[in-house]
């Protein structure tokens, strides 16, 4: 498969974010426990995305297995959250922080969540932690080609890093 190239961009916060409104209930990660309804929410939510765009579907899942278990390997427990649907005990978003704290390596929605601003209330979680560890800025990439997720990116306040 081809490398798909990527955008970096940078979220600059000097203080926590006011909770964002939804009906969801967010909770910390417990790798342990989470790992298969991560692996499930990372197949809904990438399988139909620009960057998977005429891959086999095993070559997905192989995909999901490798990036999720890398995530896992070096999360930041207490900065990144699920979404969960309590009513239905599904996983329906995650935000998942790398171990130091300055990269969202993955922000995941079920298409049928999307648009509901539960994006918002995940990185606003994520950044009201991260600011209490006295963190002021967050990376994060997204595919070139991928529009909605630039266009989330920049709604946020993402600012586009030249490499």
């Amino acid at each position: 498969m081809a490398e798909i190239e990527t955008v970096t961009s940078v979220l600059h916060f000097t203080e926590p974010a006011s909770a964002a409104d939804i009906t969801l209930a967010l909770r910390p990660i417990n790798p342990g426990t989470d790992k298969q309804a991560l692996l499930d929410l990372y197949f809904i939510a990438f399988h139909k995305t620009h960057e998977f765009n005429g891959w086999p579907l095993e070559e997905i899942l192989q995909q999901a297995e490798s990036d999720i278990n890398s995530t896992l390997a070096n999360l930041h427990p207490q900065a990144s959250c699920l979404a969960e649907d309590q009513e239905m005990g599904t996983i329906v978003g995650a935000a998942l922080i790398d171990e130091d704290g300055t990269h969202l390596r993955h922000i995941m929605i079920d298409p049928t969540w999307q648009r509901q601003g539960l994006g918002t209330a995940m990185l606003h979680s994520v950044t009201a932690t991260l600011s209490k560890a006295e963190k002021t800025s967050l990376r994060s990439c997204y595919a070139l080609g991928n529009e909605p997720s630039r266009k989330w990116h920049q709604s946020m306040g993402f600012d586009e890093q030249q490499m």
